[in-house]
Order: C-alpha cells, then sequence, then structure tokens
C-alpha cells in the first residue's frame, strides 16, 4: 500500500484521515515529521509509481487518491497559516560541533534540517548563486516554482543555517581545510553528468545528453540562471547543434521540458 511504497515510508493513512477531518494542522505536523521537505514530494515526487500508484482505493478500481495534491495543499496551508516555525534550539540542546555540507540540493538541505534540530553548528557550500540545487536549477518553474525551494532555504536560514553560495570546494577552499574547519563533512553534491545510452556516435551524430556543456554549466543550469534574460541558443555552426525539425526528447523526466522548449525556441528564432 502508500506507506510501503513510499520511499520515506510517510504515514500517509493518517494524514489523509486527519485532513478529511479537517484537522490540517495536525495532518501537516504529521506528514513534516518523516518528510524534510513536503512542498517539494508534493510538487514533484512520480506518485503515480510510488504511493498512488499502490494506493488500495486504486486497486479496488475506485481510481487513487490524489496524495501528492493533498501534500502539496497541507503544506502551502501550513506556511500561510504559520504553523511552520524555524528550528529554536534551547542553550542545552547547542552543541559546539559544526558540520559542513556540500552541495545546497534536497538531500543537502534535509540533512541540514536533521542535523540542525540536533543542535549542531551547520554550513552549507554551494558552487551557484541560490540554494537548491537541481531544484532551482534543474527543474522548470511550471513544475516547480523557484519561491517554493527558496522558502524553505529561508526558513533554514531562519533557524541558524549558514548557506555560503559561489563557493567552489577546491578553489575557494580545498576540502581538507573544510574538514579542518567542522568535526564532520556531508558530501551531497548530486548527480550533474547525463548516463550514456548504447548508441552508434557515427551513425547518430546529432544525438546529445541534456548535461552538455556551456562551458562549466550544464544544459539546463544556464536556462536557469538567475542573471539569464534570455537562454543561450546552441552554437549553430557546431556540427553536433544542427537544427532540425524532428526532435526526439528520451526520458520523461525533469529535464525534457526545458529540453523540448529550448529545441522549440530555437527553431522559431531561425
Amino acid at each position: 500500500y502508500c506507506t510501503v511504497h513510499c520511499p520515506l515510508h510517510n504515514h500517509i493513512p493518517d494524514w489523509l484521515k486527519l485532513a478529511a477531518e479537517d484537522r490540517l494542522e495536525e495532518a501537516y505536523h504529521l506528514s513534516s515529521s518523516t518528510n524534510n521537505l513536503p512542498e517539494m514530494t508534493g510538487r514533484i515526487c512520480p506518485q503515480d509509481r510510488l504511493c498512488e500508484g499502490n494506493c488500495v482505493i486504486e486497486q479496488s478500481g475506485h481510481g487513487s487518491v490524489t496524495i501528492g495534491s493533498i501534500e502539496k495543499y497541507l503544506t502551502d496551508t501550513a506556511f500561510e497559516n504559520n504553523w511552520v516555525k524555524p528550528i529554536h534550539l534551547e542553550k542545552y540542546q547547542i552543541r559546539n560541533e559544526s558540520i559542513g555540507i556540500i552541495g545546497s540540493g534536497p538531500a543537502g538541505l534535509a540533512a541540514a534540517d536533521e542535523l540542525r534540530k540536533k543542535g549542531y553548528k551547520i554550513e552549507i557550500y554551494d558552487r551557484y548563486d541560490r540554494a537548491g540545487g537541481l531544484l532551482i536549477y534543474g527543474i522548470p518553474n511550471f513544475k516547480l516554482e523557484k519561491e517554493i525551494v527558496q522558502r524553505r532555504t529561508k526558513l533554514l536560514e531562519d533557524s541558524g543555517v549558514e548557506f555560503k553560495l559561489n563557493f567552489n570546494v577546491g578553489k575557494d577552499k580545498t576540502f581538507n581545510e573544510l574538514r579542518e574547519e567542522h568535526h564532520a563533512i556531508v558530501i551531497a553534491t548530486g548527480v550533474y553528468k547525463s548516463r550514456n545510452i548504447n548508441l552508434n556516435e557515427n551513425k547518430f551524430s546529432n544525438v546529445i545528453p541534456a548535461s552538455v556543456s556551456f562551458g562549466k554549466f550544464i544544459f539546463v543550469i544556464v536556462t536557469n540562471f538567475s542573471n539569464s534574460i534570455s537562454i543561450r541558443p546552441f552554437n549553430l555552426s557546431n556540427s553536433k547543434s544542427r537544427l532540425i525539425v524532428s526532435i526526439l526528447v528520451l526520458h520523461s523526466g525533469h529535464n525534457s521540458p526545458p529540453c523540448l522548449h529550448q529545441r522549440i525556441k530555437q527553431f522559431r528564432q531561425k
């Protein structure tokens, strides 16, 4: 059933019951007790093949409960009603140990939330200009609005978590220097490389991975950078960047829509 197939094993039936009884604040606190980012998972988690795909009501032929939409509604309602509070630590709860987290994506944010609750001093290092990782740079706004991610990072800042952005580990400071500054390091750098598929490159020379580089930045990141007024097009003089009418996007993940949108935009411009 839903809880078993949820990677976080959220207490889904329990908070669904509370929501049905209009006990929304209790439902929110229960849903967030096992999930550090419920407003994200309610929007982008693949519920159709996890909780909703294994809903017992769906299996009985009555259609699945829209678990993701309810989770999103509960969290948004909680923020609107000020039920979501920054982490407050009493003096006896504050520890002297500090932990550095490399990467401010969902793993880094969740780790910061859990470790701060335990009283540790937390510093998050990220190479980009905004915290959030692929939540900011890899998922388009129509799936996950940027202000939703920024609302969560602001909550962590208010909880005492320090963000050091535009910080390149290895350039601004070496990894060993960070280890000397902190009692422990969490590496939450995410996956920024594409996974190759078995293609004959000579026969399919016009196949480009979604993470094709523009200098240092991968395709999706370039399209979402805060200073990008317009999306930089491919270099059309490059044989691998030929503008073609027929476009095939393999995979239906979060990268697919912006890739397709960018190609259509280029075609219209030309």
